[in-house]
């Protein structure tokens, strides 16, 4: 069955310097989530995998030690249980399997 979902009727939290709206999350499946990053995000780690898909602007991927510049058009790789935060004006395509 073909669905259409609309983004006003999406779950979205607002973290203050980053938002996060839940497209999909299909617990067998995969998750999706758009990100729109006004600032700097602190380091987080989580004990899944990502990918994180640039749709929009330019900014830099933080780790513990190190940054990357990353811009629209890039794909991320983050491992599970690596500490990141992103900071800039990015929009994301945040992508994980649950």
């Amino acid at each position: 069955m073909v669905k259409i979902i609309k983004d006003v009727d999406l779950k979205a939290a607002n973290y203050g310097n980053f938002f996060v709206q839940e497209l999909l999350n299909d617990k067998d499946h995969l998750s999706f989530s758009r990100l729109v990053i006004s600032n700097k995000m602190k380091l987080r780690s989580f004990d899944k995998k990502f990918y994180f898909y640039i749709l929009s602007g330019k900014g830099e991927l933080l780790f513990v030690d190190k940054k990357m510049v990353v811009c629209k058009g890039n794909l991320v790789f983050i491992p599970a249980k690596t500490s990141f935060g992103f900071s800039g004006n990015l929009e994301l395509l945040r992508i994980s399997n649950d």
